[in-house]
């Protein structure tokens, strides 16, 4: 399990390497302007507010007695049919509803895979009596990000798009097989002639979305997962106009671009390692509020780029601000979900409440635990777990 999904986290993270690529080709290949490849990049994330369907279809149908790796199989399936297209089918890379396809299409199956990789290992902590494995989830993603981006930003000038595309696909072809192969490791052989009848499963998905309604109803779930969801909606994403900026306007090097990425990484890596051994003792609306202060500072830099700021009145190159700030947004808008995701994993170990959360969250980051009892029985358990979240909202 450990060798399935620390790869899966890995990659998960090394996905930035293809999507370098991708708004390379974009910006430089096809000429996008900045507003169609931002569109681009906001339909991708279209499947991902769709996450906790997913949670919810793993665990009313089951294959083969398994809930969780068979769907893990099937979203890097998706994943590989969607970048081997634009990989191998020229056409598919160059006419905008092709490539949005493509784009939507990757994403889903991402989707699929991440929901089910963060349910198997927060039932693995629970069985394991394991906290805080969120923590070393979010360092395999960084680590995956350091490497992906270090490699897409030095390979583009060597290779073609379509190329690093293909390397992806072949790393995503790896990844299904070790899986494939855990799959069929743990088959239940009482799970291989198993038959659900479609009115069970339609039961089942019923009482599913019937106790998560319940849950939310309640105001200490829905007072948090209001400000978390609100902190990160109130923020556009403009990592494709700011790329656009970049590249076609400011002519930097594509290595910059990515050894500024590999930065944040390194910074998302590191902020990590420092909460799981320090920052956890820490109130959570004091580091939520020093989390989110740097934050909104932190948007500042790209304004400062944008008016060059940093070359009129701090003499700063953009080359060199561009590789030490242009980073620390997006890490920062990255790392400030580990303490909620740790702490509703925590409060509500069946998962109710991150299901929800993850169809408010862009990122997508936030670990889904879809439900596996009875929904009167589930919501008396939340219910009284999370009663001591009205404490820590006193304290905060």
């Amino acid at each position: 399990m450990s060798t399935l999904c620390g790869l899966g986290y890995w990659v998960q993270g090394f996905r930035c390497f293809p999507w370098l690529a991708l708004n390379f080709h974009m910006a430089h290949n096809l000429n996008f302007d900045p507003s169609t490849l931002q569109l681009v990049q906001s339909s991708a994330s279209l499947p991902m507010a769709a996450k906790p369907l997913y949670g919810i279809l793993s665990d009313a149908l089951c294959m083969a007695g398994l809930h969780r790796i068979p769907y893990i199989c099937i979203g890097v399936l998706v994943q590989i049919l969607s970048w081997g297209q634009l990989a191998l089918i020229p056409v598919a890379g160059q006419a905008v509803p092709a490539l949005m396809a493509c784009v939507v299409l990757g994403n889903l199956g991402a989707s699929i895979e991440e929901v089910s990789k963060d349910a198997l290992v927060t039932e693995y902590g629970q069985k394991h009596r394991i906290k805080g494995l969120q923590s070393y989830s979010f360092m395999a993603l960084a680590v995956g990000g350091i490497l992906g981006n270090f490699l897409g930003g030095y390979l583009l000038l060597k290779l073609q798009p379509r190329t690093m595309f293909l390397v992806f696909s072949a790393l995503l072809s790896l990844q299904l097989a070790i899986s494939s192969s855990e799959c069929i490791g743990l088959l239940q052989p009482e799970g291989r002639n198993q038959i659900r009848s479609s009115q069970s499963i339609t039961d089942n998905i019923r009482k599913q979305l019937s106790g998560l309604m319940i849950a939310i109803g309640e105001d200490t779930i829905f007072r948090p997962l209001t400000w978390i969801a609100t902190s990160i909606a109130a923020v556009p994403v403009l990592s494709g106009p700011i790329f656009c900026y970049q590249t076609q306007y400011l002519n930097l090097d594509l290595w910059v671009i990515g050894m500024s990425k590999v930065v944040g990484q390194l910074m998302l890596l590191s902020l990590t390692l420092i909460y799981d051994h320090c920052w956890k003792q820490i109130p959570m609306r004091k580091l939520v509020g020093g989390i989110q202060f740097v934050y909104g500072t932190s948007l500042l830099l790209d304004l400062i780029l944008v008016t060059q700021i940093n070359v009129d009145v701090f003499q700063i190159p953009n080359e060199v601000f561009a590789l030490c700030f242009c980073g620390l947004a997006e890490t920062i808008a990255q790392f400030k979900i580990l303490p909620f995701t740790v702490l509703l994993a925590t409060l509500c170990p069946r998962g109710l409440l991150i299901q929800f959360v993850a169809a408010l969250l862009p990122l997508g980051w936030i670990h889904q635990l879809p439900i596996a009892h009875p929904v009167d029985k589930e919501i008396k358990n939340c219910i009284e777990e999370i009663e001591g979240f009205e404490e820590l909202l006193v304290q905060m």
